[in-house]
């Protein structure tokens, strides 16, 4: 019970690694230019905050898997596809996809249009990329695995509540 926790608080903060890549590109609108000290000064945090999420979210979840992977081999049956294309039965994951599809969207739309709201912009762009990060996560073999133990977690608990 308590390896289960650990794997969800660390599948959490690797969540929240790769998000900082999406709040790096909120701060992007205010780099401007680049021609004040403020200006270059965001445009630098800016930097910091994509490199730093790829980076710890990348090792954060080789991390994770590295530790967890003999209970994930054990649970999950291999497969020819990869885990990232199967989306079919996981609500979240296509829900997810929804939404990156429709900041896709948004993104060409804003790209293609002259004259677009920047705010539009900047809003499609950040769903696209956040909506993308997440959907490798959603549909990784860590979330199946949590996904699965917390099922049989559910099942176990509603049968022991019918017994009595």
């Amino acid at each position: 019970m308590k390896s289960l926790q650990d794997l969800e608080k660390r599948f959490l903060v690797t969540t929240g690694c790769f998000f900082l890549i999406s709040i790096a590109l909120l701060f992007l609108p205010l780099c401007g230019g680049g021609e004040t000290g403020i200006e270059k000064g965001i445009g630098t945090l800016v930097g910091i905050l994509f490199w730093i999420g790829i980076m710890s979210g990348c090792v954060s979840y080789f991390l994770m898997y590295r530790k967890y992977k003999e209970a994930l081999a054990k649970r999950l049956p291999q497969s020819r596809i990869p885990s990232c294309l199967r989306v079919r039965g996981n609500p979240v994951a296509i829900g997810i996809d929804i939404l990156f599809l429709i900041g896709l969207i948004g993104a060409v739309y804003c790209n293609v249009t002259i004259g677009v709201n920047r705010i539009l912009d900047f809003l499609s762009l950040f769903i696209t990329i956040t909506c993308f990060y997440l959907h490798f996560l959603a549909t990784g073999k860590v979330s199946q695995y949590l996904v699965q133990v917390k099922i049989k977690k559910g099942v176990r608990e509603n049968e022991r509540k019918a017994d009595m």
